[in-house]
């Protein structure tokens, strides 16, 4: 991250691509809100997230159980016509399935 900072602070602009090993190394250390951050930051520059920054969000996203913004996440992604990998479904799908079974358990 220092070096990304660095690279910003010299007037460098980075691309979408640049963002998205960052924000995949963050939802894989479960830094997730970081890397949220850092997506609405490259947003807020004009940039396109690509579709594997989309699937890192949404992994992270449902790592963490948060179910409903990772659902929110794939709809965007579907709505800038990016493709999800398959994982990004088998994560969700899996996710789904423990908060029902939770639900289930509960009542």
């Amino acid at each position: 991250m220092n070096i990304f900072r660095e690279f910003l602070t010299q007037g460098l602009r980075p691309s979408a691509q640049s963002y998205a090993p960052l924000i995949e190394a963050l939802c894989q250390v479960g830094r997730v809100e970081e890397a949220k951050s850092l997506w609405n930051d490259m947003k807020n520059k004009g940039l396109q997230p690509i579709s594997s920054t989309h699937d890192y969000i949404i992994n992270g996203l449902c790592d963490q159980g948060d179910v409903a913004e990772g659902m929110d996440q794939l709809v965007a992604m579907l709505t800038d016509k990016l493709k999800p990998k398959q994982r990004t479904f088998s994560n969700l799908l899996c996710c789904l399935s423990q908060r029902d079974r939770q639900i289930y358990i509960l009542e």
